[in-house]
């Protein structure tokens, strides 16, 4: 039986590698390793520069809003990637277009409500933060940055759509350099300088997707025309209704931490939460491009009924998946203090810990990370809001007293719990609603 696992095993591997999975996601492994890596060098820039505490205060002010972005986001990608794919897939070009106008004023209005909420929510929020002198003049100058921050995403998911992901890992190479370049321009200067870098940066990216954006509109489609708006708009929002409640579920639950870490532990607690984060994800890197790969191709496959496609997709997602996070877990937690204490000195040792504990639930979460795209593929976005809800309850009602006692430890403990709330009813509830037996799913070399 040994032998005959191993052998299946090592027939997968193969068609792993040759796999379309693979290819198309490799190149984008390499600018994300290029674009984690400049962030943790800018990271380590503003901290060495800086100090933990002027470098938290930056963290404090950015999360206090992009919570509320993200919160407010529909989160038109992953509905334009759907709906837009679909109907490109068909051959429906002028359907599409209809998606994609409506993609668009969606993001419009919500740009303008957000902006609306942030002002007049944020005078009261702030006035919880011990140090609220410090963070009034960094939310300002951070502001600015939300209507264009917002309208980056419905332009960058064409390059999903049409599976230009040469050119998506391009840009991403080129917007890290520059912001790399910036940050570390303007970090001598103090932290509102740096602050003003970060609305640079977003305003730079801006103009890249929208420039990449309007060179596929204008090869792609031979006309911008769209056609049937109405069911169009009937398909479009209940769909954006859940994955946008999903979304700013995970935007709440993401930033939760780094919030009440502001509220309730010195500033540093939450540069050192940032640092960690940083640390975990470039760990798991090769993940992130298989997963911005696998949706479209899912997706793809799902129109076209080729559920077996499907089935081997996430049989060598889950393969690869399982060798990354296997790696990591035993990288961090032999060597974690050492590279900490190399890189960020000894001073920063807390982040060694934080950062054992975050790469367990990122590898959780990661090898999980299927799931919920293939639930979306089959047009059931509200299986997991309920599973993102349950996850989310989970780590608010542990992070204020674990977050109040470990401080960044805490708040990564919060992490793990909300991530094993949210996998563990993915596999009992929502997977058998869709009609698939995890087991047979996983089974290797039987295709």
């Amino acid at each position: 039986m040994l032998q005959r696992f191993i052998t299946s095993g090592g027939g997968l591997f193969n068609r792993v590698i040759r796999n379309r999975l693979v290819s198309e996601s490799s190149f984008m492994f390499g600018a994300n390793l290029i674009s984690t890596g400049t962030s943790m060098l800018s990271s380590l820039v503003l901290l060495r520069v800086l100090g933990a505490d002027q470098m938290g205060l930056i963290v404090i002010a950015m999360t206090m809003i992009n919570t509320i972005v993200d919160f407010m986001d529909v989160r038109t990608p992953e509905a334009l990637i759907k709906f837009m794919g679909s109907a490109l897939s068909r051959e429906r070009p002028r359907e599409a277009m209809a998606f994609f106008h409506i993609g668009i004023g969606v993001d419009l209005g919500m740009t303008l409500l957000t902006v609306i909420v942030i002002l007049v929510a944020l005078p009261v929020v702030i006035n919880f933060y011990p140090a609220r002198a410090d963070l009034e003049p960094l939310i300002s100058i951070f502001l600015w940055s939300v209507p264009f921050n917002m309208l980056i995403t419905s332009a960058s998911s064409l390059l999903y759509i049409f599976k230009r992901f040469k050119m998506h890992g391009i840009i991403r190479i080129v917007h890290s350099l520059i912001t790399l370049v910036v940050l570390v321009v303007l970090a001598p200067i103090g932290r509102e300088a740096v602050m003003w870098g970060y609305v640079i940066n977003t305003v730079i990216a801006f103009a890249l997707w929208i420039t990449a954006a309007a060179w596929l509109l204008r090869t792609q489609f031979e006309s911008l025309r769209g056609e049937d708006y109405r069911p169009a708009w009937r398909e479009f929002v209940p769909f954006a209704f859940h994955t946008s409640i999903m979304a700013s579920m995970k935007a709440v639950a993401g930033n939760l931490d780094i919030l009440l870490l502001g509220a309730l532990r010195p500033p540093s607690d939450a540069a050192f939460m940032k640092i960690a984060r940083s640390g975990a994800s470039l760990m798991l890197l090769p993940i992130a491009p298989l997963t911005s790969v696998l949706y479209p191709l899912i997706n793809e496959a799902w129109v076209k009924r080729q559920i077996e496609q499907v089935k081997r997709y996430i049989q060598q997602y889950t393969l690869i998946t399982g060798a990354v996070v296997g790696a990591a877990i035993i990288v961090v937690w032999i060597a974690g203090e050492f590279v900490v204490s190399l890189i960020y000195g000894v001073e920063n040792i807390p982040v060694a810990w934080v950062l054992k504990i975050l790469v367990i639930g990122m590898a959780i979460e990661s090898l999980a990370g299927w799931m919920r795209l293939t639930t979306l593929a089959n047009g059931k976005p509200g299986l997991v809001t309920f599973t993102g809800f349950a996850a989310l309850m989970a780590r608010i009602v542990a992070s204020v007293p674990l977050i109040y006692a470990l401080g960044a430890q805490g708040a990564a403990w919060a992490y793990v719990i909300s991530v094993i709330v949210s996998v563990s009813l993915n596999i009992g509830y929502v997977l058998p609603r869709l009609g698939i037996p995890l087991n047979r799913l996983l089974r290797v070399g039987q295709e």
